[in-house]
């Protein structure tokens, strides 16, 4: 059934629920009754063929007879067609009343159709007869009080009434009797249909919970599968550059000559910046799903942004045999830089590691009020199976041949457009390749500068001349960062625990680097307080490499930076810098 306005299949209410299975089990149990009812209706005209006047008799047995039929036919009809629980409660229920109330009268006929004309025998037979009648109705019918009412009124009613009518010495008290019957059967009834209801208040309720908990265990598998399969895919692709790293530090230790040697240099180094670009959207799409991906929603110069992306990647695209072009405009935006510029890094990185293609194209176009900014290439772009490519874990064709990603990437991208105000789609016009798009909001178009504002201290350069603190509980970890921070910056000194930072005494201090995870449980966040209360106005920065939701939202309600492990030194200086000017 469907709605009259909305044409959407209608529900039904709990109420319409539970009215529907009692309606099954008056069905069920009315149908079986209907055989025992024909068997008596053929032995009362039998009987009183020979005895009732021939027109009172055919009127009886018409009437009975429809009504018998009807009662074959209404379950019938329902046990075929079986109807949904809406059109049970709403029609065929109040089918199955009226047939029961036509029942009950035809019945009550006897009384005045036949009483008269037979003797007092027959009479007490009769009544017999109706005390059964209404107790089955009582045990097929129990949830219809209204009906059983109607029938011990119509029945008993009819038949009370004729005695009291008679000259019977016994009249009154027979009269008593079924009145008392009726109403003892009627109390019968609605205790019967509050258990009846009960029960089936009891199953439905089961059956909810037993649907729930299926589409629970139907969850947890399929977050399960999705955790087996997010390790799997990182603990293949993190083999791969750390296998080339490794061999590239062999050929360094074993190499004599200088030229062999340092592009054995640059292969670690990339093969270290492959690695990190992996735990990142690793770690990416962890933050998302645990809702704690940070925002700073701002006014953007997509120009700028664009052209030190594309400077970022030419030498990538290069290797790649891909020439890489870009046509930033003059756009202002309402988004995140930091975000836009992930969600750009790996649509490049795609393009440049799966495209296949030879060129390479960022470019934005102006649609109204929002402005796409394209990332467009003509290598072998999607299959039929595009859609699913955005899903968490499902890679293109290419890659999948590869044996190379997780299926992150075009995922983490499209829920980060969300995030900072926009969306991520890809154009199904451009068939030569493939063209992704983000669609974000249009602040207003703005003339190139000729000069551009003093930029903030970017990169290493930030933490020169810096008094840092750097707190870690492994030693390794803790001795590598300040040796490098060393060689920049103008005092580090290093802790592992809240005792050693305590007892710290000396020069004052501009930054405290702690990781999250400290000795005896304690955390950065501590860390942190006691630095304040050491050196007010101290700015500090957590680094860590749990990517747990609970650490997540922990280090996000800080409003303290994070750097996510491991650790590179430009990255630090760029968020240290941003942290200081602030």
């Amino acid at each position: 059934m469907t709605g009259p306005e909305t044409g959407k299949p209608r529900q039904a209410n709990e109420y319409q629920r539970i009215r529907a299975a009692e309606s099954r089990i008056e069905f069920t149990l009315a149908g079986l009754m209907t055989f025992l009812i024909a068997g008596t209706f053929v032995y009362v005209h039998l009987l009183f063929k020979p005895i009732v006047p021939t027109a009172n008799l055919m009127a009886w047995t018409w009437s009975m007879g429809l009504v018998i039929f009807m009662l074959f036919l209404v379950p019938g009809i329902v046990l075929i067609r079986r109807p949904d629980d809406l059109e049970i409660a709403t029609v065929w229920a109040r089918v199955g009343s009226v047939v029961t109330a036509l029942f009950d009268l035809a019945v009550a006929s006897t009384v005045w159709l036949f009483f008269p004309h037979i003797s007092e025998q027959l009479q007490l037979l009769m009544v017999v007869f109706f005390c059964a009648t209404i107790s089955a109705q009582v045990i097929s019918t129990a949830e219809a009080i209204a009906n059983i009412s109607f029938g011990v009124v119509a029945i008993f009613g009819s038949t009370a009434l004729f005695f009291l009518q008679s000259d019977s010495s016994y009249a009154v008290s027979l009269a008593v009797f079924l009145i008392a019957y009726g109403a003892l059967m009627i109390g019968v009834a609605l205790t019967l249909k509050y258990a009846v209801r009960s029960a089936i208040q009891s199953r439905l309720k089961a059956e909810e919970a037993s649907a729930e908990l299926v589409v629970a265990l139907g969850q947890a598998q399929k977050a399960r599968d999705d955790r087996t399969t997010f390790i799997a895919a990182a603990s293949h692709d993190l083999r791969q550059p750390l296998q080339a790293a490794m061999l590239f530090f062999q050929q360094l230790s074993m190499n004599p000559k200088a030229h062999l040697r340092a592009r054995a240099e640059d292969g670690v180094r990339q093969a270290f910046q492959e690695a990190n670009a992996l735990l990142d959207r690793m770690l990416e799409h962890l933050r998302l799903e645990s809702g704690t991906m940070p925002t700073a929603i701002c006014a953007v110069d997509l120009g700028p942004l664009i052209s030190t992306l594309a400077a970022e990647h030419e030498v990538i695209a290069r290797n790649a045999g891909i020439r890489l072009q870009a046509f930033g405009g003059s756009y202002r935006v309402r988004t995140d830089p930091h975000l836009l510029s992930r969600i750009l890094r790996n649509l490049l990185h795609n393009a440049c590691t799966h495209a296949q293609g030879e060129r390479l194209l960022i470019l934005t176009r102006r649609m109204g009020n929002r402005v796409r900014l394209y990332v467009i290439d003509d290598g072998v772009g999607f299959d039929e199976n595009a859609d699913a490519c955005f899903q968490p874990y499902m890679q293109g064709a290419v890659a999948r041949g590869k044996a190379q990603g997780m299926g992150l990437g075009l995922a983490v991208s499209r829920e980060m457009a969300r995030l900072v105000g926009g969306s991520l789609e890809l154009d199904l016009r451009w068939t030569s390749g493939a063209a992704i798009f983000i669609d974000l909001p249009l602040l207003a178009e703005v003339r190139p500068k000729s000069s551009s504002r003093i930029a903030q201290a970017i990169g290493r350069k930030a933490l020169a001349n810096l008094r840092i603190i750097v707190i870690d509980d492994d030693e390794g970890a803790r001795t590598a960062l300040a040796t490098l921070l060393g060689l920049i910056a103008a005092e580090v000194r290093a802790v592992g625990t809240l005792r050693e930072l305590e007892a710290l005494e000396g020069s004052p201090a501009d930054l405290i680097i702690s990781d999250w995870h400290l000795a005896d449980g304690q955390h950065g966040d501590a860390a942190v307080a006691l630095a304040v209360r050491k050196w007010p106005g101290i700015a500090a920065v957590f680094i860590t490499g749990d990517g747990s939701p609970e650490t997540l939202q922990t280090m996000s309600s800080s409003q303290i930076p994070v750097l996510w492990k491991p650790t590179n030194i430009d990255e630090l200086g760029a968020i240290v810098g941003k942290r200081m000017t602030n």
